[in-house]
């Protein structure tokens, strides 16, 4: 995975305008304060500069976070960072639950391509990822799961990307 430093440094190339208000193709990076954040970003802008595509990174506040530190706010701030050096349009929702706040942006911007971490929950946990979420509630986009930087490399072939 690479460090913000050496993807800010890959993306020079990538980096595009969004002006174009004529774009059909929508690419959304999910924000999360994973570790994945670079990696996401980055397929992201490779895949939006491709398509030329409008590009946008969003992140869920939702009133768990209100008023407390958010776990991992450091990394949300470096993707943030990251997001803008790349061109992207970062957008900030605020929902009940992070996957619906997502749904409902990208139904409303017509997003056809959505990038995801796509980790695995804690042992724990009685919910499920949100790449899972997604891929059984997403319709009309192709949905990109890139696997967490602490998956194994076999997890690779889940970021080939599904449409649903």
């Amino acid at each position: 995975m690479p460090t913000f430093e050496a993807a800010r440094a890959l993306a020079g190339p990538l980096t595009h305008s969004v002006s174009t208000p004529f774009a059909s193709e929508r690419v959304m990076a999910c924000l999360d304060p994973s570790t994945a954040g670079a990696d996401v970003l980055l397929t992201a802008a490779r895949l939006s500069s491709d398509l030329h595509a409008v590009f946008y990174a969003v992140y869920v506040s939702t009133p768990v976070h209100a008023g407390d530190a958010r776990p991992g706010s450091d990394s949300l701030s470096e993707s943030i960072r990251l997001a803008e050096h790349l061109g992207a349009v970062v957008v900030r929702v605020t929902a009940d639950d992070q996957v619906a706040g997502l749904l409902a942006f990208a139904r409303r911007e017509g997003v056809t391509h959505i990038v995801v971490v796509d980790g695995t929950p804690p042992a724990a946990a009685r919910t499920r990822t949100v790449a899972a979420r997604l891929r059984n509630e997403i319709r009309g986009a192709t949905l990109i799961a890139v696997p967490a930087a602490d998956e194994p490399a076999a997890r690779l072939s889940s970021a080939g990307g599904t449409h649903v």
